[in-house]
């Protein structure tokens, strides 16, 4: 579930996002732009290039999204 916090006209897109538990593989893509991401709650499993990262509350990433990624429940 994505709930946006900005308007896209503003130029930085900001967004919340509940992330479900899932299944399969993680397919990781590339696009265009820079992401940071910040935890409020659960951990999250991040996959950056060749690194595979479990974040928890309180931790912060940022990468430029040309680099391969991944992100989803660490669960």
């Amino acid at each position: 579930m994505v709930f946006p916090l900005t308007h896209p006209a503003s130029g930085v897109q900001v967004w919340k996002v509940i992330i479900p538990p899932r299944s399969g593989e993680p397919v990781l893509r590339t696009h265009d732009g820079y992401d940071w991401l910040y935890i409020l709650s659960g951990r999250m499993r991040l996959i950056l290039a060749e690194h595979d990262i479990t974040m928890k509350p309180g931790e912060v990433a940022e990468f430029e999204t040309r680099l391969p990624h991944w992100f989803g429940p660490a669960d």
